[in-house]
């Protein structure tokens, strides 16, 4: 398999360099980095050098495309104060969860999604917390472990490892499949 720039893009947007920086990291030009990111595949010096720099095995940039959240069809918890950069790196950390969520279904048995279709409660939270309450049978009492009480359901929960508290969760539907990505920062 060939060298994949898209996978060199969610890398480089995982850590939060921009081109300009990437290439300043690595002592090229940003024109390098914008040519591995189309069209030109770097040399194995260069792709030593990138693995290095971004903290990635070299095997990760040959890797088939990764699914990456599209930011529109995605659900950030709170975008007030949330830079690009911040936003850019949390939809590849969902792209790496993508990943490991493909990895983990081929090799195990994930409970089946039993999470209602509450879209027209859209505009009221709490009409849609309410009906999600009643279809799970939860009661009005507080619910001890959200998480665990997520996976059961089949909604993929993931950490973001984000170093910031700009970017605290984020949700998102792929495959018919929902996910959740909280930062634990």
């Amino acid at each position: 398999m060939s060298f994949n720039p898209a996978r060199l893009s969610i890398a480089r947007k995982r850590k939060m360099l921009t081109k300009k920086g990437f290439a300043e990291l690595l002592g090229v030009t940003r024109q390098t980095i914008i040519r591995w990111d189309s069209y030109i595949e770097p040399s194995p010096e260069n792709i030593d050098l990138i693995s290095r720099a971004l903290k990635y095995p070299k095997e990760f940039f040959f890797g088939p495309d990764i699914d990456v959240p599209e930011e529109s069809y995605t659900s950030f918890r709170s975008q007030a104060s949330m830079s690009a950069a911040y936003r850019e790196a949390a939809l590849a950390a969902g792209a790496i969860g993508f990943l490991i969520s493909d990895w983990v279904e081929q090799r195990f048995q994930l409970p089946e999604v039993k999470v209602p279709d509450l879209h027209l409660c859209n505009t009221n939270p709490e009409i849609a917390a309410h009906a999600l309450r009643q279809e799970w049978g939860l009661g009005e009492k507080p619910i001890s472990n959200m998480i665990h009480l997520l996976e059961s359901k089949g909604v993929q929960v993931f950490s973001l490892s984000q170093s910031t508290k700009t970017v605290n969760a984020y949700s998102l539907w792929r495959g018919g499949k929902p996910y959740v990505f909280l930062n634990n920062f």
